[in-house]
């Protein structure tokens, strides 16, 4: 693939994924997508996923990396931002791959589109079985800052960051990658990123996305420590919107909490504070 100018990035934190990283940079070389680099970053792996790196990066100048000892996924995606030559970047985890086409699609769309900075361009995602096997299409409801917090709700923000694009310069407004995220990276970034970001929404499937077990988010998932972990953050910012849509996210908060708890006591003691901050939001609006 001869080299042009970089507009998008591709970032691939790795850490041992010798099954799967030979995959993931054959898709990008599928695409054909000459203004596109691809960035590898390793943490210090020990099972052969460097020398398969290596040996493609003698053969395709598109291909970037480095390999040393990182402090978790969400360090390794900061270095990746930091050395990206790209105005738009994606992640691309080493067992997810993209739809063909889709980066000259994204080529396209940011030559022929005056794009708002920072926007972040959206389409739709396969989730995948261990056979391959297409269970599920996501899509994205639109994203603000209110309704991205609802973490009991589905489709509230990208399942996975193959199906999303995004300004580099994003991270110039709301910072990096916390360091010590190393699950809910993307619900992190887009409660961040609904303050300010222009998002625009395609009705094309962009990328795939393997929820099989094993893998970090399926466990997660499994274990119930993603809800637990996005309950986390919604107290935490919650506290940081407008007065009126915190009443009112509070009480669909609570809803969710009396529809979802198994105590009579304790459910009709939410119910009350949830009509009363209703009846208040109502009064002060």
């Amino acid at each position: 693939m001869k080299q042009q100018k970089v507009d998008l990035s591709i970032i691939t934190p790795v850490f041992n994924a010798q099954n799967f990283i030979g995959l993931c940079i054959e898709n990008v070389l599928a695409q054909g997508c000459k203004e596109v680099e691809h960035i590898i970053v390793d943490g210090g792996s020990t099972d052969g996923t460097v020398e398969i790196i290596g040996k493609y990066a003698t053969l395709y100048p598109h291909i970037r990396w480095i390999s040393e000892k990182d402090q978790g996924q969400s360090d390794a995606m900061n270095k990746g931002i930091s050395i990206a030559k790209g105005q738009y970047i994606s992640f691309l985890n080493a067992d997810d791959f993209y739809d063909p086409g889709v980066l000259n699609r994204i080529i396209q769309l940011i030559q022929t589109q005056v794009f708002p900075v920072p926007s972040i361009l959206i389409g739709k995602l396969n989730v995948l079985n261990e056979s391959d096997q297409v269970i599920e299409v996501q899509f994205t409801e639109k994203i603000c800052r209110k309704n991205v917090l609802k973490f009991w709700k589905r489709n509230i923000y990208p399942g996975n960051p193959t199906c999303y694009f995004y300004h580099k310069k994003l991270h110039e407004s709301i910072g990096m990658y916390e360091l010590d995220d190393h699950y809910l990276m993307d619900f992190h970034f887009f409660i961040k990123a609904s303050r300010i970001a222009h998002f625009f929404y395609f009705d094309e499937v962009w990328g795939n996305f393997r929820f099989i077990p094993g893998t970090k988010t399926f466990e997660n998932s499994r274990r119930g420590d993603s809800m637990r972990m996005k309950e986390e953050l919604f107290h935490l910012y919650k506290k940081r919107l407008p007065f009126s849509m915190y009443i009112e996210i509070v009480y669909e908060y609570i809803i969710f909490k009396i529809k979802s708890n198994k105590s009579k006591i304790l459910r009709r003691r939410l119910y009350h504070i949830g009509k009363r901050l209703f009846l208040y939001s109502r009064k002060n609006t």
